[in-house]
């Protein structure tokens, strides 16, 4: 069965949110990805931006899944991207990284992009605590582009990978690799929309993965959460 991911921002949005909806339809039977082949224009994102992200995010995704991926514009519409219906599912397959495991004790995954700005790490802070434990530190990709499989390498190898509420990390959630996420209070509402009440775990979380609704606001705060 093929499943076609829609490329609008109410069905299937250029994002990462495409993590979720990957697993989910493998385990209803997908056996091939489709892209829709046209740019949907969205209120988010322009062309340009949504092209790149076509061709960053989406297209080298489905690998992780196992699963072959193509542009076009047939096949079946088998599940959205909430995590309410994830959570529905009990064990999926998940997500795994394509390359060999990088040699990196842990990882901090920046966030510095122009939408949505608030939910950006404070660099100074998180620098600082990268310098201190030794993290390897992965930019935004607008700042410091890098492959998804060369990102998901890195995360594969670390003993722990840090970062605050952003698709990069979210995506985490869906592989077997540890992952912290900070900062989740400050998007309660869109989790709250997704089915997840602020203040509790993923029921699919794994031991080692952990959402941290506080902010960090101090090196200390950071520094409780490396294990």
């Amino acid at each position: 069965m093929n499943a076609l991911w829609q490329l609008d921002s109410r069905e299937g949005p250029a994002t990462f949110d495409f993590s979720t909806w990957l697993v989910i339809v493998k385990k209803r039977g997908a056996k091939r990805i489709v892209v829709y082949d046209k740019v949907v224009r969205t209120k988010k994102f322009s062309e340009e931006v949504i092209r790149r992200r076509i061709e960053t995010i989406i297209l080298p995704m489905p690998a992780f899944a196992g699963l072959p991926c193509a542009r076009g514009n047939q096949g079946h519409i088998v599940g959205s991207y909430k995590m309410s219906e994830l959570a529905k599912l009990g064990e999926f397959d998940r997500l795994k990284s394509v390359l060999p495991p990088k040699n990196v004790r842990y990882t901090v995954t920046l966030r510095n992009y122009h939408h949505h700005s608030y939910r950006n790490s404070d660099e100074k802070l998180w620098r600082d605590f990268a310098d201190k434990i030794g993290a390897h530190v992965i930019e935004d990709f607008i700042d410091k582009p890098i492959h998804l499989h060369e990102r998901m390498a890195l995360y594969a190898g670390a003993e722990m990978n840090f970062g605050v509420t952003n698709g990069p990390v979210w995506m985490l959630f869906l592989t077997p690799y540890p992952v912290t996420m900070f900062d989740c209070a400050i998007n309660a509402p869109l989790w709250e929309q997704h089915g997840v009440q602020a203040g509790t775990q993923l029921p699919w979380s794994l031991p080692g993965q952990k959402l941290v609704w506080k902010r960090p606001n101090s090196m200390d705060d950071l520094l409780a959460a490396v294990p």
